[in-house]
């Protein structure tokens, strides 16, 4: 399979060095995930908002399988790209369910957590979301966001590091592009807020939870636009 004009295995090779902690590290967060209790925590208050105890949920890019183990008292599936993540979960939590990429079936709840700042092709990303969703399921999110006082620190102190060539994070959103980028696949956000905050300055990231529209309205919404997206869209030339 191609992403973006790049074979999958070219990603897959990339994510099994990733899981085994060898590519360099500009930054601390460059590497796999560290999922301290108080994050855990955290997200679970958030998720379980938006969850119902009957719901089949995906965990996308579940890395070594924190997230799943937290919700484990959930119908819930881990999948990722890395053999070695999926190896390292299975260690940890043999009592979890963890697969690849070719997983069958449809979610009712997609959880990507920390993942979508590594995405290279949203269409591929997309397309495996439309194969294991129907309306009305959720996706719910957890990646960065960026603001004017984020980028002048990082600019200031961090410039060269931060967006160096190796580093694993290579997207980067704000409110607003992430809400256009979930609308042009179909999906509608119905809530965002902030993961938490760096000594209340500005946002350390952002929850968004969206969901799946009907063929129908996504149609309707896309031609007409919401009150969200509607300028930007205008903007972008895909609105008349």
């Amino acid at each position: 399979m191609i992403f973006g004009g790049i074979e999958r295995k070219t990603f897959k090779e990339y994510y099994e060095k990733y899981w085994d902690n060898k590519l360099p590290k500009m930054q601390f967060f460059d590497g796999h995930p560290v999922w301290e209790d108080k994050i855990i925590k955290r997200y679970l208050t958030f998720i379980k908002q938006w969850v119902k105890p009957q719901d089949l949920i995906l965990d996308y890019g579940c890395g070594e399988g924190h997230f799943v183990n937290a919700m484990k008292e959930y119908q819930i599936v881990g999948c990722d790209i890395s053999e070695n993540a999926i190896v390292r979960a299975k260690k940890l939590f043999p009592k979890g369910l963890f697969t690849d990429l070719g997983i069958q079936g449809v979610f009712d709840v997609i959880t990507i957590f920390d993942v979508m700042e590594h995405i290279f092709d949203f269409d591929e990303l997309f397309k495996f979301i439309e194969d294991h969703t129907q309306e009305g399921s959720k996706l719910i999110i957890a990646t960065n966001e960026m603001c004017f006082s984020k980028m002048l620190i990082i600019g200031l102190f961090y410039m060269n590091t931060f967006f160096h060539p190796y580093s694993p994070h290579i997207r980067f959103f704000t409110k607003l592009s992430i809400r256009e980028l979930l609308f042009r696949h179909g999906f509608k956000v119905i809530h965002q807020e902030r993961t938490g905050n760096y000594l209340g300055l500005f946002s350390k990231g952002q929850f968004v939870v969206a969901e799946r529209m009907s063929k129908r309205k996504r149609y309707w919404q896309w031609h007409k636009g919401d009150r969200y997206t509607l300028g930007r869209l205008r903007e972008l030339g895909q609105l008349k």
